[in-house]
């Protein structure tokens, strides 16, 4: 996990940038459901993705809320 780092290397706030898992999935989906009018490809193409080692997928967490 990465995060906006002071100088000395703390965390600072709540917010991270992470690599994307299988468990975010219904998170990532509750972002908006309605995207391109139902036409969106990533709830199909989610998992492939993800599992695919030559693609780095990402979540951006506020605590622990997917909200990107």
């Amino acid at each position: 996990m990465t995060s906006a780092q002071s100088k000395n290397g703390d965390f600072i706030g709540d917010e991270h940038l992470c690599l994307a898992t299988l468990n975010d999935y219904d998170a990532v989906m509750a972002i908006d459901r309605n995207v391109y009018s139902g036409l969106d490809y990533l709830p199909s193409s989610y998992t492939a993705i993800v599992q695919n080692r030559g693609t780095s997928a990402f979540v951006y967490r506020k605590g622990k809320r997917v909200v990107s």
